[in-house]
């Protein structure tokens, strides 16, 4: 006689699903999963799926507000004690926290689908800016917080996909890169505006 499946409570039921999904997404890519393999995948009746999300983008949504509340849990207590622009220190320990997200940023780069490019820059981007941005100084161009996490979040997980061993060294490497590139826009910045000349007229010879 075939024993009835025990019944999870709601919470874990739900991490479940999240579990299964975000491997499948990480390896096959978000755009080709559907929600009926979810829920075969995770040993549930597809109503059951339904029951805790909408449609696998509600599902893509909540992993990545899982990796984001992960990522700030590690970023938080370099940050709150810190006022003004981050040292080159603070961007390399950033850089060492993302390196510790090998599913976080699997899921970040498993699909490139216009929906899924809005639920992650709705989702990651934006919030791992709104993170940054109280620590950079004032009068920075507003692209530059949106560069540092693009260059964090893409230089990690090549260094996690690639199987870089030494990530000290390449996250010194990416803050003195990141140090060097700021400290060039502000001396850009502060330097007195070149003078703007016109066209030269040409004389006319008699």
């Amino acid at each position: 006689m075939e024993r009835p499946r025990s019944r999870l409570p709601a919470s874990d039921r739900r991490q479940q699903i999240l579990t299964t999904a975000e491997a499948l997404f990480a390896a096959r890519g978000f755009e080709t999963v559907t929600m009926g393999e979810i829920a075969t995948a995770s040993g549930v009746a597809r109503p059951t799926v339904y029951a805790y999300f909408p449609n696998t983008a509600a599902i893509l949504d909540a992993l990545l507000d899982a990796v984001v509340s992960r990522v700030w849990g590690r970023l938080q207590p370099l940050l709150a004690s810190r006022e003004g622009p981050p040292d080159a220190e603070t961007y390399a320990a950033i850089f060492t926290a993302l390196t510790h997200e090998n599913a976080g940023l699997a899921i970040l780069r498993s699909g490139g689908s216009p929906l899924f490019q809005s639920r992650r820059r709705a989702v990651f981007d934006a919030r791992l800016a709104e993170a940054l941005s109280p620590h950079i100084g004032p009068g920075t161009p507003r692209y530059v917080v949106p560069m540092l996490v693009a260059l964090f979040e893409g230089t990690a997980y090549w260094a996690v996909s690639e199987g870089i061993s030494d990530v000290d060294t390449l996250a010194h490497e990416v803050a003195a890169f990141i140090d060097r590139g700021l400290s060039r826009g502000d001396a850009a910045a502060c330097a007195p505006p070149r003078p703007q000349h016109g066209p030269r007229s040409r004389r006319r010879r008699s």
